[in-house]
């Protein structure tokens, strides 16, 4: 059996704290302090960082220990400098246990990866019974985009790739019921995941700025979200401005039971 709680509100579960080479030989030291006064179990946590020319050469990619032990980490690379080392990554890692308050002090040193493991499927994801849609009521007219169109449509970008953290961008054609595009609006779909699928970020957007379209123009309409079948937000005479865009995250945590 699997029970899901939908969180609507975004928390500051955990905080990073940056410090320069408080260790012998780590190119950076990080700290991570629990902020809820909850204890968490095979938490997973992602953050971007910026490494300078040099500490991490074109051949390694980093490992991170706490206390001696080994923690899983994942590195996606984003850009590199001139010389092939890396500039900037995505790093995704998994804490067994954390306490409440607890400061948990994390070193990252160049070399091999230990991570093994097969990278996370969004069909999986999908499988597992995710799902999420939108439904506008504009002029009078009834048009749909749905997470599910947008993986058909092959509208699919790959932001994270690994076995523990997987991140999909997708983009869906928001349709009428006879099948008509909206010449103006676009939805996005950004879906997060961690390993076991225990937790999933998903952020909506909404946009209406294409640059070279016929009559650029605001829009007045009502908006509902569903994740899982569920109304999760909805918004009656939202006004979309022309050139510009909204956004709504949504955070669902997934307990196998």
């Amino acid at each position: 059996m699997i029970n899901k709680a939908i969180i609507l509100a975004k928390v500051c579960i955990f905080m990073l704290i940056y410090s320069n080479s408080v260790f012998a030989q780590s190119v950076v030291s990080i700290q991570i302090q629990e902020q809820t006064g909850n204890p968490h179990i095979n938490e997973h946590i992602s953050f971007g960082h910026v490494f300078k020319q040099g500490d991490v050469v074109a051949e390694n990619s980093l490992f991170a220990s706490s206390g001696g032990d080994t923690i899983a980490l994942q590195v996606n690379k984003k850009s590199t400098h001139e010389d092939g080392s890396l500039r900037h990554a995505v790093l995704s890692l998994k804490l067994d246990s954390i306490n409440a308050n607890e400061l948990v002090d994390i070193k990252l040193k160049a070399g091999q990866s230990s991570l093994s493991g097969s990278n996370l499927q969004l069909a999986d994801l999908i499988s597992s019974g995710f799902s999420s849609s939108i439904d506008f009521v504009l002029g009078g007219v009834n048009y749909t985009a749905s997470l599910s169109d947008g993986i058909v449509e092959g509208n699919v970008q790959n932001w994270l790739e690994g076995p523990l953290a997987a991140e999909w961008l997708v983009r869906a054609s928001l349709k009428n019921a006879q099948g008509v595009v909206h010449p103006h609006l676009i939805v996005r779909f950004n879906v997060r995941t961690y390993a076991g699928f225990v937790k999933t970020k998903l952020d909506v957007i909404v946009e209406n700025n294409w640059s070279y379209v016929a009559n650029p123009q605001d829009f007045t309409y009502d908006v509902t979200v569903n994740v899982e079948g569920q109304s999760v937000y909805n918004k009656v005479g939202l006004e979309h401005f022309s050139q510009a865009r909204w956004k709504k995250p949504f955070g669902i945590t997934v307990i196998q039971v």
